[in-house]
């Protein structure tokens, strides 16, 4: 009895929190939407890595705004130097403030503000925001995902071709050829808005090749795992969060229980090659 009623707090405080970061999350978006309609500046961290002086507003925000509410929290955020002190914390904000800031430069709808809080090197609350959109989705461990606060899940078993969201910068170079009439491909730029997709059922999987780093998923990962996603690395691995040296992640897949074998089978042969 003891042991549940520790369950029942625990996921009582994670609804608490979640509602809390929700809410810093609609005034970072506010934030955002008066600096978008000013006009922003983009400049370059090395080659082919914009940041935008929206990146560094939202980061900024958060990182004081988050902190002082969770002050026992650690940071790790892509816009902000690393402190290594995030590892002695038991919670952790993972944070990307712009991820597709890419998409953002083009004019393109697939960007979002992307909030993890780990604890014991797992999300337990993921919270992404795409503010082209007005969709805000959030998840808490145990207890489900949503959209615009109503409970969101994967497809259902599907007929047809799977259709699959990729990395728009992967099917640009041809990495989804050997798929060609196989599946239905449905380009997304960021990695957290991709997960997201897949968790209110939009497609079968979400798959990118090319490497990214913990804050380009551990939010949305949550999302599509408490939606009914399997998520892992292309070749099967499980994901830990807030490590110590290397935050990068080499691939992801992201895939409905329904399809998980066909899709991996047709995976099987890149993997291997």
């Amino acid at each position: 009895m003891k042991a549940n009623d520790n369950v029942s707090q625990k996921l009582k405080k994670l609804k608490q929190d979640s509602q809390t970061i929700l809410s810093v999350m609609k005034e970072a978006n506010q934030l955002f939407q008066d600096q978008f309609h000013k006009g922003f500046q983009t400049k370059y961290k090395a080659v082919d890595d914009p940041v935008t002086i929206l990146d560094l507003l939202i980061d900024e925000f958060l990182k004081r705004k988050l902190l002082s509410l969770f002050p026992h929290c650690g940071w790790l955020s892509e816009e902000t130097k690393d402190d290594i002190k995030r590892l002695e914390k038991k919670q952790v904000f993972i944070v990307d403030p712009i991820d597709g800031t890419r998409e953002l430069i083009l004019g393109l709808p697939e960007y979002a503000i992307s909030v993890a809080l780990v604890e014991d090197n797992y999300p337990v609350i993921g919270v992404v925001l795409n503010p082209a959109t007005g969709e805000i989705y959030h998840a808490i461990k145990g207890f489900g995902a949503f959209l615009n606060s109503k409970p969101i899940t994967t497809r259902a078993q599907s007929v047809g071709k799977p259709i699959i969201i990729v990395s728009r910068s992967d099917e640009k170079k041809g990495r989804f050829e050997f798929l060609k009439n196989k599946v239905k491909i449905l380009p997304v730029g960021s990695s957290a808005y991709k997960l997201s997709r897949l968790a209110k059922g939009d497609a079968d999987a979400a798959l990118t090749f090319h490497p990214m780093h913990e804050w380009d998923i551990a939010a949305g990962l949550l999302i599509a795992e408490e939606a009914g996603a399997i998520v892992t690395s292309v070749d099967g691995k499980c994901f830990t969060f807030n490590r110590s040296i290397n935050t990068k992640i080499d691939s992801f897949l992201a895939v409905t229980k329904e399809r998980e074998k066909e899709i991996k089978q047709l995976l099987y042969y890149k993997t291997k090659n």
